[in-house]
């Protein structure tokens, strides 16, 4: 209507305009008016719906909410979809453009600038925006205070509508839109407890007709029972204001009905009816709330939140499930119980739901007075469903729902009859009878008289605590001696196992230190020994002999013994007592001239892991292995090596003992051609070279398997070269050495490279040695 009373307007200047035209001009403005019909047509697009909320709806309301911009943004974009499925609008989404939601930013930060400028109440919006159980609890006495003070006001409906939002976290509309064949009865199990169930169709995020369901129960106080408001509100509908009860001779005879309806108009209410005297409500209880028909919504989440429901079942329970979950809506129903028995001011675990005033039902006579129309329409539609006639379910549901109010209201009666004493409806019947009175007394005499489940549990409780504790503390004493006895048992054994302990380290300590002496007197006589030979092969250098067979075989007796020393175990400390000539007389065979045909034997010298002796008895004997002196005329010494066996023999230096070194561990060392030429014929720091090693079938060298056999393949190529350098080519060692070291610095390569890459192949081999000699010395081996 906006946007057509604007084209009309703009439209009339044109034709205003056009007068001064001529006929031209009148043409046109018949032109206009023909197609008048045309402008009537109102394309949704997202600038006219921004123009529309600027100048019509905040125009109209300046101070409109949130939520009212966004109601008039739908019903838009609703007239937008109508257009474009009928294919006569191909404007774009109204909501999708920048437009549109520039404005409603700038909307939300103007009203907020404005109520800062204002100076608005800082405490809305605030934690305790609202009101808290305690104020819900005023709120609700208020209305009963306001019913006693005009009885012809809708009090009872305000309290009911206040009282069951609260209870189902609903909206306004949920309420005002819900029919009385929206209401049915629910039982709970295995415990029952019945609830009132409300069924809503249609709300603000319902617009696809989802089932939902909004759930209340009698309350544990009856100040704020929802259940109790309702049927107070009912009575006042059908008793007091005197509303014909509901026809149920047909669906459509009663399915229309509204829940809350107005005094005057017999309709429903609108949000004005309920928001004003709501409005009144917080006015007069000095309660600050940034809502107010919604306020009941977020304080009902609040409190079900406060009471330690979980979110996904407030969720539920107040309908901000998201649409489409099949789960809820087809099979868990929208029902969570948490929040139900938290609203009802219960524990949401259960176990504590007691009303006293259900203790006692109200007698049948008494209770037919409320409502006697529900017994006949009740036998009436069974009647017609019987018959084959229009079937009624949700009748028989509402029927059965008011029969059971009717207990409600005379049990809540009984006691809200005592606390508020001046309300307007005491007066009338069922309440003025005799009936009534018995029963009120009955019911109070029985709930001062019974004592609360809780209290009959303990004292039922407490003598079975106390057998159960006198069994639990002569079952705790015989566990202790137990443990006691069975510590002592454990301690005696390890007791046991620490003496057995002891004993067995003493005598491996003693053990030990016999084996430590043992090696000690082992390593003197092996000190004895090489001190014996070390003075033959002196000797034996000493004599100037023919070179015979007989030389060359005591020349290998001497190699072997030592190598065969060079293999024995030295022990590192050499402490002990003096060993004496008696214990190796092995020393004395040794001094005596050796002959071809005897054999040498060596009695107490057992060969163990390879480990070398000292230094100078080795340096000596690899002197006396390489020098080519006969020991044929060998005589023993004038001066005894080992003194008598009357006279002790003195105690030797310790000499320094030396562990076997793999060629892996000289690879470590060796570096250069130099270094490795020492290596391997002289040795080095007291061992062996290389070459007496390999000689002697020093099994140390190549001990650690294919890595070793490999690095002494390498050298044993560079020596070669070496050797042929000096037999061939008439070099000395020392010039080849040099040569060789001073060509590897220049080419900048090593060892390792020389062997594997220039002398592993005869042709590699020969370059590389043509390209070592001097151009004179190539081209005469060449020639």
């Amino acid at each position: 209507v906006f946007w057509r009373c604007l084209n009309r307007l703009r439209a009339g200047q044109e034709r205003q305009g056009g007068q001064q035209g001529g006929s031209a001009q009148r043409s046109r403005s018949t032109e206009t008016a023909e197609g008048e019909d045309e402008l009537e047509e109102v394309l949704v697009s997202e600038q006219k719906l921004v123009t529309y909320l600027n100048c019509f709806v905040l125009h109209k309301n300046p101070r409109i909410g949130d939520e009212g911009v966004e109601t008039h943004i739908k019903a838009m974009v609703n007239l937008w979809e109508t257009q474009t499925l009928q294919g006569r609008n191909s404007f774009p989404h109204p909501r999708d453009g920048a437009l549109i939601k520039a404005f409603t930013k700038a909307l939300r930060t103007g009203r907020s600038a404005l109520a800062a400028a204002k100076l608005d109440d800082a405490w809305k919006h605030s934690l305790r925006d609202g009101y808290d159980p305690d104020e819900h609890n005023k709120i609700s006495k208020w209305y009963l205070g306001q019913a006693v003070a005009d009885a012809q006001g809708s009090w009872a409906r305000a309290r009911f509508d206040f009282l069951m939002q609260h209870a189902i976290m609903g909206r306004s509309e949920d309420l005002r839109n819900a029919k009385l064949s929206s209401l049915y009865l629910h039982s709970s199990r295995p415990q029952a407890s019945k609830a009132v169930v409300v069924s809503i169709k249609h709300s603000k995020t319902n617009t696809e007709a989802r089932r939902e369901f909004g759930i209340a129960a009698r309350h544990k106080n009856e100040d704020v029972c929802p259940i109790g408001a309702m049927v107070f509100y009912f009575f006042d509908r059908f008793h007091v204001k005197k509303e014909s009860f509901p026809d149920f001779s047909s669906r459509a005879a009663w399915y229309d009905i509204q829940l809350l309806v107005d005094e005057d108009e017999r309709g429903g209410v609108t949000w004005s009816d309920q928001a004003k005297i709501l409005r009144k409500a917080f006015e007069e209880l000095n309660i600050s709330s940034s809502k107010l028909t919604h306020t009941m919504r977020g304080a009902a989440a609040r409190h079900a939140h406060e009471a330690g429901c979980s979110e996904s079942s407030i969720r539920i329970h107040g309908r901000w499930t998201a649409s489409g979950d099949q789960l809820i809506e087809r099979y868990l129903t929208g029902i969570a119980v948490q929040p139900v028995r938290a609203l009802s001011g219960f524990s949401i675990s259960g176990g504590d739901h007691y009303l006293p005033r259900t203790l006692l039902d109200p007698p049948n006579d008494l209770a037919r007075k409320l409502w006697p129309q529900v017994d006949e329409a009740e036998t009436a539609v069974r009647a017609r469903q019987a018959a084959g006639g229009e079937k009624d379910e949700a009748a028989l549901a509402f029927l059965e729902m008011m029969r059971w109010l009717r207990l409600v209201l005379l049990q809540d009666a009984a006691l809200l009859s005592t606390t508020y004493p001046s309300l307007p409806i005491w007066s009338m019947e069922p309440f003025t009878s005799t009936e009534f009175h018995a029963f009120r007394s009955a019911l109070t005499t029985t709930i001062s008289g019974t004592p609360h489940p809780l209290e009959v549990t303990v004292t039922e409780i407490i003598p079975r605590l106390g057998h159960a504790l006198a069994d639990l503390r002569s079952s705790v004493a015989e566990t202790t001696e137990a443990f006691k006895q069975a510590i002592s048992t454990q301690q005696a054994e390890n007791d046991r196992l620490r003496l057995s302990f002891e004993t067995a380290i003493a005598t491996l300590s003693s053990s030990i230190e016999r084996h430590d002496r043992a090696d000690e007197a082992r390593a003197m006589t092996q000190q004895v020994i090489m001190s014996s030979i070390t003075a033959l092969a002196s000797a034996s250098s000493s004599l100037e002999s023919p070179h015979t067979s007989q030389h060359e075989q005591q020349q290998q007796t001497i190699q072997l013994l030592v190598r065969l020393l060079s293999n024995s175990t030295v022990s590192p400390a050499l402490s002990g007592p003096p060993v004496s000539a008696a214990t190796v007389p092995a020393a004395s065979a040794l001094s005596s001239p050796l002959s071809g045909s005897q054999s040498l034997e060596l009695t107490g010298i057992t060969p163990t892991s390879s480990s070398p002796s000292s230094p100078a008895v080795l340096s000596s004997s690899a002197a006396a292995l390489t020098g080519p002196a006969p020991i044929s005329s060998l005589v023993p010494p004038t001066t005894p090596l080992v003194p008598p066996a009357t006279a002790p023999c003195p105690s030797l230096p310790a000499a320094p003992v030396l562990l076997p070194r793999t060629i892996l561990c000289l690879a470590a060392t060796v570096k250069t051609v130099n270094e490795l030429a020492r290596e391997w014929y002289e040795g080095r720091d007291g061992y062996m070279g290389i070459c007496a090693r390999l000689l002697a079938k020093d099994e140390g060298l190549a001990s650690k398997g294919a890595a070793a056999r490999k690095q002494i393949c390498r050298w044993r190529r560079v020596i070669a070269v070496l050797e042929e350098l000096v037999a061939q080519r008439g070099w000395r060692r020392p010039e080849a050495v040099a040569a060789i070291d001073h060509h590897l610095k220049h080419e900048k390569y090593g060892l390792r490279t020389l062997a594997d890459q220039h002398l592993a192949k005869d042709e590699t081999r020969l370059a590389w040695v043509q390209a070592l000699l001097p151009p004179s010395s190539s081209s005469v081996s060449g020639s």
